[in-house]
């Protein structure tokens, strides 16, 4: 998404669910240096709602109205985000599993001459692509007896 692209250029304007911190207040300076979440905005006097929950107080959520002066949004929140979500999605759950079905020369085609080979596949390094090539190679006659279902 759009949102998500600023973020990893850090470009970091101001959007819902914005991780920010709260600065300069002259009336409510209780507040100066929480961490907040920019809830709604910018509402017609170009506000936005900010949801604090202020220390030693973990049950209720405090809602202000600030003008962006008096925040602004955490760079380093954004980037621990970053960071957690790129190591969820590295993680894959199920994991992905590689399974080959082996086919045994000179033992003709019953299931005993076929056997599984199962591998977990292993997690990509950052900007690879996972590429899988499959080269099947049968003689006419084992083709026909496939084909015949054995």
């Amino acid at each position: 998404s759009m949102v998500e692209a600023n973020l990893v250029q850090g470009n970091w304007g101001i959007f819902q669910g914005a991780p920010v911190l709260i600065r300069g207040l002259q009336s409510k300076s209780e507040y100066n240096g929480c961490k907040g979440t920019v809830s709604s905005g910018p509402l017609d006097n170009g506000r936005y709602e900010i949801s604090v929950k202020a220390e030693g107080n973990v049950d209720s959520a405090k809602i202000l109205a600030l003008k962006p002066a008096n925040f602004q949004v955490d760079g380093e929140a954004i980037r621990e985000y970053l960071v957690q979500k790129k190591a969820e999605h590295a993680r894959r759950d199920p994991p992905l599993e590689d399974v080959a079905l082996l086919w045994s020369k000179n033992k003709g085609l019953s299931s005993k001459s076929l056997t599984t080979k199962i591998k977990l596949v292993p997690a990509l390094e950052e900007g690879c692509i996972l590429l899988r090539i499959d080269k099947f190679a049968f003689s006419q006659m084992a083709l026909g007896y496939l084909m015949k279902g054995f």
